[in-house]
């Protein structure tokens, strides 16, 4: 992605990335990697950060830089598996809207995204090489 994308800040054994969305107001943003039970597989989350520890991945927060965004997401993607080369990392939209913009992201990229990493695509019955992006629920 050829897009800039924010510092942030690495945190928890590379399994949080804090940075600040700059638009109309600051808003700080998290991007998290959540362990599952298979040792070698994270979940991706990104969101809005709470005073109580819980990561809010529901709000839209509209603050036109949303490219941006997501050029933090991808490059912490990069930093996470440098430090984690063993993992695999998996992400979905926490709404459809949001997973068509993955997916909308993901074929624009996917060639570029294929140079670095191995691009795999989850369907309700298999989960298989990306070649192009279709009816894909979750990367």
């Amino acid at each position: 992605m050829n897009e800039s994308s924010y510092e942030f800040t690495v945190l928890k054994e590379a399994h949080r990335f804090d940075f600040v969305s700059k638009g109309p107001i600051n808003i700080v943003k998290s991007i998290v990697y959540f362990k599952t039970t298979d040792p070698y597989l994270v979940t991706l989350s990104m969101g809005n950060p709470l005073p109580n520890g819980v990561l809010d991945v529901l709000t839209i927060n509209d603050n036109g830089d949303r490219n941006k965004i997501l050029a933090t997401v991808i490059r912490s993607i990069g930093v996470f598996l440098n430090i984690h080369p063993d993992h695999t990392v998996m992400f979905s939209g926490s709404t459809p809207a949001r997973t068509r913009l993955y997916k909308m992201v993901i074929s624009k990229e996917l060639h570029q995204l294929q140079n670095s990493y191995l691009v795999q695509g989850i369907t309700e019955s298999s989960i298989e090489v990306l070649i192009r992006v279709t009816t894909t629920s979750a990367f």
